[in-house]
C-alpha cells in the first residue's frame, strides 16, 4: 500500500461507501453544479441476537433497565451495565430488552462479544472499526485505525447525529468498553460482563446486578425447556435439579436438554448425577460455585451424546477458536460438510454450542464459556498428541481457506510457497464472501497464529500471516497486523531460515507500522529487508524495500532523501517489467517534484503513471495519478487543466466509492478556484469537500472548517 500525501498531511487512498449526495462540477470558473446520484448506502444494522424461548421471569430486572432509560433520565448518552456470575442470563435479559426499546434507536443497534471472559479480549480500535464499517465508513482514512484515541473521536463524530444503541456483550473491564459510547444524543451503550464494572459509573452508567433464578422461576424453566412441565410426584427432585444448576438459567437448560433428550431418565437420577458430577469437579478451574454448576449440567450433556458427537466436542474444546462452522468440524474430524453441520446440531441440541443463525442455512456456532472449559478439559484428557494433532488439522484449514480468501481478492500477492494439510474446499466463491469470511474469522485466525507459533510450526505462522494479505489491506486492522508480523510472523519466519519469507515479513510490518503512524519505527525493517534483497540479487524485493523507504521519508517530508530511493525502485520495478509498481513509484515522484515546484517534471511523472495504471487495470491508483496531475497544473497556474484533472478523477473516485478522494479532490478543486481568485466557487468546493470527509475524518473536517473560516 502506498501513502499518499495531500494538502492535509499524510493520507493513503481507500475505498469505502459514500454516504450523501456526490457534486459534480461543470465548472470551477462557470460555477458550481450539483446532483443527486441514486444513493448507495449501506443497510441500517440491526445486530442485536434473536430472542431465545424459554424465558421466564426478569420481569423487576426489564423495568429496571426501563426506568433507567426514561425521558427524564438524566443520562443523555445512556450507559447500562449489567453484571453477574457466569450462565445467569446477562445476554439473555439485554436481547429481551433491547428489543422491546428497539424503536427508540431508529439508526441503528449493533452488537459485539468483547470475549472478555476465558479468551483474548477485543481491544476497542479493533471493535470501533468493525462498528464504523456497519454504518459504511471506516475504511476510507487509515490513520484513525492505528490511533485508538482518534478513531474513538471519529466514531463519536459519525455517531453525532444518530439515535443508537450499542450491546457490548461479555466485557473484562471498564476501560475496554468506554471507547465504544457512541455521540450522538439518547444514545445508549449496554454492557454486559461478569465484574461489576464499577469504574462505568464514573461516566454517569446505571449499574445493575443479575441474581440467579429464584427456586420456583428455575424449577419452570428446567421443566419448561425439558418438556416436563407436569412433574407429577417428581416435583421435589425437580427442585433438587434446579439447586444443583444454582439457580442459573444456563446450568438449566443444559440440564434441560438431558432430559428432553433421555425421556427415560427421571429428575431424581438427574440430580444424583448433577451431585456426583459436581462433588468430582476439584480442579482449580471450577473452584467457583457458578461454574461448578454449569459444568456439571455440561457434563451430564456431554455424557448423552452419542459417541461421534462426543469425540466432535472434544476435538472443538482443544481448538483456540471463538466461531465455530461445520469446516471446522469437519477439518477436526476428517469428515464431509454435511456431517460437520449435523454433529454441531447434535452440540446444539444438547444445549453445549450455541447456534448463531438459528438454522439459517450453514450456521455459525459457539460454545458458552463455561461449557468451553469443560470441553477443553476433556480435549486435555485425550493427551497432548490427540490435542497437537487436531490444532494442527485446525490451522491448516485456516491457512488453506486464508490463501482461498487471498487468491479471490489480491491474486498477485500470492507469490510464496505454501504447505498445509487440508482437502476441503473454502466456505467462499465470491470475493465480497471472501472478505467477509476474513472480517468474520479475523479473531480466530490471529488464534491459530499464536497457537501455531507457540507449538513451533514456523512454516505454518508465517505462511497464515502472509496469507492474511487481503484482510490486512482492506480491512486495515493495524495494530492487529502490527502484532502479526512483528510477534510471531517474522520470528517465525527467522526460526525456519526462510530469506524470502523473513523480507516479506520486513516489509509487510514496515508498511503497518507507517500506516499507524510510526514511520521511523518502520524505516529498520525495510533497510534489513533491502540489505537482504541485495544480498541475494533479488530485484523485486529490493524494489520492494526501497519503495518502502522512499515512502517513509516522503510521509516525513525528506523529499531530498525520499528521491533516491523511489528512483532506485523505479528503475527495479521498470527492469522486471512490473508497471503497476512503476506507475504507483511514479505517483509519489509526481507528488514531491510538483511540491518542490518542479512542474514539468511532475506533469511528465503524473501523465506517465496514469498511463501505466490504468494499463493495469487500478482504477483506484490511475485515479489519485490524474487527481496528483489535477494538483501539479494548479500548482503551475494552468487552471483550465487542473479543473479538467480533477472534475475528471472526483467522478472516477465517486464511481469506485472512494470516499476519502471525494473529499481529496474537492478539496484541490477550491485551492484551484482561490488561486485564480474565484472565492465564491473556492467556499462552494470547499463546503462540498467538508460534506464529504464530516463522518469519514475528523483531522480532513477540522481542516476544511478552518479553511472556509478563513
Amino acid at each position: 500500500m502506498t501513502a499518499d500525501r495531500g494538502s492535509g498531511g499524510n493520507s493513503v487512498g481507500g475505498q469505502a461507501h459514500v454516504n450523501g449526495p456526490l457534486i459534480q462540477a461543470g465548472s470551477v470558473t462557470g460555477g458550481i453544479h450539483h446532483h443527486q446520484p441514486v444513493p448507495q448506502h449501506p443497510p441500517t444494522p440491526r445486530e442485536i441476537p434473536p430472542l431465545t424461548g424459554g424465558w421466564v421471569d426478569r420481569k423487576d430486572s426489564l423495568r429496571a433497565l426501563t426506568r433507567a432509560c426514561a425521558d427524564d433520565s438524566p443520562f443523555t448518552v445512556r450507559c447500562l451495565a449489567v453484571s453477574g456470575p457466569g450462565g445467569v442470563g446477562k445476554t439473555a435479559l439485554a436481547v429481551r430488552w433491547l428489543r422491546e426499546v428497539s424503536d427508540q434507536f431508529p439508526d441503528g443497534q449493533l452488537y459485539a462479544d468483547l470475549r472478555g471472559h476465558g479468551q483474548q479480549p477485543l481491544q476497542p480500535a479493533a471493535l470501533l472499526s468493525r462498528f464504523l464499517r456497519a454504518f459504511g465508513v471506516g475504511l476510507a482514512s487509515p490513520a484513525p485505525a492505528g490511533d485508538p484515541d482518534e478513531l474513538a473521536a471519529w466514531w463519536r463524530s459519525v455517531t453525532a447525529t444518530k439515535k443508537i444503541a450499542v450491546f457490548a456483550d461479555n466485557a473484562c473491564d471498564a476501560q475496554q468498553v468506554r471507547p465504544l459510547l457512541p455521540g450522538g444524543e439518547g444514545s445508549l451503550l449496554l454492557v454486559t460482563s461478569r465484574s461489576p464494572l464499577t469504574g462505568l459509573a464514573t461516566d454517569g452508567a446505571f449499574l445493575h446486578r443479575l441474581s440467579p433464578l429464584a427456586e420456583d422461576a428455575a424449577v419452570l424453566l428446567l421443566t419448561r425447556c425439558g418438556g416436563r412441565e407436569d412433574t407429577g410426584a417428581d416435583g421435589t427432585a425437580a427442585a433438587r435439579v434446579a439447586v444443583r444448576c444454582s439457580g442459573l438459567p444456563l446450568a438449566l437448560r443444559t440440564a434441560a436438554a438431558t432430559l428432553a433428550t433421555h425421556p427415560e431418565l427421571t429428575f431424581a437420577q438427574l440430580a444424583d448425577a448433577l451431585a456426583n458430577t459436581a462433588t468430582t469437579r476439584t480442579t482449580a478451574h471450577f473452584l467457583d460455585p457458578e461454574d461448578i454448576a454449569v459444568a456439571a449440567a455440561a457434563h451430564q450433556g456431554y455424557v448423552s451424546l452419542p459417541p461421534d458427537a462426543a469425540d466432535a466436542y472434544r476435538r472443538l474444546g482443544a481448538l483456540p477458536a471463538d466461531l465455530l462452522d461445520r469446516d471446522d468440524v469437519a477439518a477436526v474430524c476428517s469428515v464431509g460438510l454435511d456431517e460437520g453441520e449435523r454433529l454441531l446440531l447434535l452440540l446444539a441440541d444438547a444445549n453445549l454450542v450455541q447456534d448463531l443463525s438459528l438454522g439459517a442455512g450453514p450456521g455459525r456456532y459457539r460454545f458458552f464459556d463455561q461449557v468451553k472449559d469443560h470441553a477443553a478439559q476433556f480435549a486435555a484428557g485425550d493427551g497432548e498428541e490427540f490435542r497437537s494433532e487436531v490444532v494442527r488439522r485446525w490451522i491448516g484449514q485456516c491457512l488453506s481457506n486464508a490463501t482461498a480468501a487471498e487468491a479471490l481478492l489480491t491474486p498477485s500477492h500470492r507469490s510464496l510457497p505454501r504447505s498445509y494439510d487440508a482437502t476441503l474446499p473454502a466456505p467462499f466463491t465470491e470475493p465480497g464472501q471472501a472478505l467477509g469470511w476474513l472480517e468474520t474469522r479475523l479473531h480466530d485466525l490471529m488464534a491459530a497464529v499464536r497457537a501455531a507459533f507457540a507449538a513451533g510450526w514456523f512454516d505454518l505462522t508465517w505462511q497464515l500471516v502472509d496469507a492474511m494479505w487481503p484482510a490486512w489491506h482492506r480491512l486495515r486492522p493495524y495494530e492487529i497486523q502490527v502484532e502479526a508480523h512483528q510477534d510471531y510472523g517474522l520470528p517465525a519466519a527467522r526460526e525456519v531460515g526462510n530469506r524470502l519469507a523473513v523480507r516479506r515479513m520486513l516489509t509487510s510490518l514496515g508498511g503497518a507500522l507507517r500506516n499507524t503512524g510510526r514511520p521511523e519505527e518502520a524505516l529498520p525493517f525495510y533497510q534489513e529487508a533491502l540489505a537482504s534483497a541485495l544480498n541475494d540479487g533479488d530485484l523485486r524485493d529490493q524494489s520492494q524495500a526501497q519503495n518502502g523507504i522512499g515512502t517513509v521519508h516522503y510521509q516525513a517530508g525528506r523529499f531530498a532523501q525520499a528521491i533516491p530511493a523511489l528512483q532506485t525502485s523505479l528503475v527495479l520495478r521498470d527492469a522486471i517489467g512490473y508497471g503497476r509498481g512503476v506507475g504507483i513509484t511514479y505517483v509519489l515522484l509526481g507528488d514531491i517534484t510538483s511540491a518542490s515546484g518542479e512542474h514539468q517534471a511532475a506533469v511528465a511523472y503524473l501523465s506517465r503513471a496514469r498511463a501505466l495504471l490504468l494499463a493495469a487495470a487500478d482504477p483506484h491508483d490511475a485515479a489519485r495519478a490524474l487527481a496528483f496531475l489535477g494538483r501539479a497544473h494548479s500548482r503551475r497556474g494552468d487552471h483550465d487543466e487542473a479543473v479538467l484533472a480533477l472534475r475528471q478523477a472526483e467522478r472516477e473516485f465517486a464511481a469506485i466509492g472512494s470516499a476519502h478522494w471525494c473529499g481529496q479532490t474537492w478539496e484541490w478543486l477550491g485551492l484551484t478556484a482561490q488561486a485564480r481568485g474565484h472565492d465564491d466557487d473556492a467556499r462552494d468546493c470547499f463546503q462540498r469537500s467538508l460534506a464529504v470527509y464530516e463522518p469519514i475524518s475528523p483531522t480532513d473536517t477540522a481542516r476544511l472548517r478552518r479553511r472556509l473560516q478563513s
